[in-house]
């Protein structure tokens, strides 16, 4: 069984996306206060450098939650998205 959900894992997506890009500016201005080295300033910058840089991006994503009923049974629901 293959189904596509759009807008619950888009909005996901984007939400993961968001923590990322917060998670890198907090490493940033931690890095500017203890007086880390340049090198390691651009190692963390340069992956947020290269997606700022692109016009546009797409992520293919697998899903497969699993629930296990009280009988002992497993469900799996498998998604995709892009």
């Amino acid at each position: 069984m293959r189904s596509t959900f759009r807008s619950p894992l888009t909005a996901g997506l984007a939400r993961c996306c968001a923590l990322v890009a917060l998670a890198v500016v907090s490493v940033a201005a931690q890095a500017r206060s203890a007086d880390v080295a340049p090198e390691a300033r651009q190692m963390l910058k340069a992956p947020t450098d290269f997606l700022a840089s692109q016009q546009r991006f797409t992520a293919d994503t697998r899903n497969t939650p699993e629930i296990v009923l009280k009988s002992g049974q497993k469900i799996e629901f498998n998604s995709t998205a892009r």
